[in-house]
């Protein structure tokens, strides 16, 4: 059931489109404008199903009411982690991924180990150096092996935790996701761009570490059925076929139709996306020395 506060930041958004209350409720059955009336500022409740036919009522998502609601929880943890990546302090990272390492060694709950594994993977893209042992690494493959339902929430932990896995885990895991990449788009937009994302992000670090599996997940991927809006992907889907290619063929064409791709996004002011494609090409231009 939905109440309190969650229908205050209804009447917001209704209110803010200038929606009255009959035209909120309209076609909603045994749904009253009075127990709606009650419910916006806190008195009652409502059935699931039927806030969302009144956010279809209002023009809004559900996704979107989440949002404005802040039903998402925040992980402090989580939050500590991206402000110490920020501003670079390898310490404090360091110390809060081992800190949630032993919280994981006492609770041995697989939520807990994507926590200090994702601690531990900030501080591998800083430094370069994995402190996650092989043998919680092995954990970390087992628990996301097991996943049968890839949700935007498990998708996530692989990306966030990939630089820690052997790339045979990596191209696995990554075989996995594509096996059910039809599921994945039934979750959503935001879903399916947070897949092959995750994706993209395996294909990048296969392709600097082992080329064959590289190749072989770029197969899958260019299979897969991109949304039109999904246009980063599409870029950076392009861009990893023409640098696998420099890899394995050492044909300069490919690299400079790499180049130019980075700086068609510094050209459409995607500098975030500019400065990540300039990183690969400064690591496999450094490989080939």
């Amino acid at each position: 059931m939905i109440k309190n506060e969650i229908g205050k930041k209804f009447r917001e958004l209704r209110e803010l489109q200038n929606i009255t209350l009959i035209k909120a409720t309209q076609n909603i059955d045994n749904l009253s404008v009075s127990r709606v009336s009650h419910w916006e500022t806190g008195d009652g409740e409502i059935p699931l199903s039927k806030l969302n036919q009144l956010l279809y009522n209002i023009h809004i998502l559900p996704s979107e009411f989440e949002n404005w609601a802040k039903l998402r929880p925040e992980n402090q943890l989580i939050n500590n982690l991206q402000k110490a990546f920020i501003e670079n302090d390898l310490d404090l990272i360091l110390s809060l991924s081992r800190s949630q390492l032993d919280i994981y060694k006492n609770t041995n709950k697989n939520e807990d180990l994507f926590l200090a594994a994702t601690g531990y993977n900030l501080y591998f893209q800083i430094t370069q150096k994995n402190l996650l042992s092989t043998n919680y690494q092995q954990k970390l493959y087992i628990a996301l092996s097991n996943v049968d339902f890839w949700s935007q929430y498990y998708i996530s932990i692989f990306s966030n935790t990939l630089d820690l896995l052997d790339s045979n885990f990596v191209y696995r895991l990554s075989c996995s996701i594509t096996n059910n990449f039809s599921t994945i788009q039934k979750l959503g937009l935001e879903t399916e761009i947070y897949a092959t994302t995750s994706l993209l992000n395996a294909l990048n670090m296969l392709t600097l570490k082992e080329t064959t599996s590289a190749q072989k997940l770029l197969t899958k991927i260019n299979k897969l059925p991109y949304s039109a809006f999904n246009t980063d992907s599409s870029l950076r889907k392009k861009f990893l076929s023409h640098i696998l290619s420099y890899q394995t063929s050492n044909n300069k064409n490919d690299y400079n139709i790499a180049n130019s791709i980075s700086n068609l996004a510094s050209l459409i002011d995607r500098d975030d996306l500019a400065k990540e494609l300039k990183l690969t090409l400064s690591k496999v231009q450094n490989s080939s020395k």
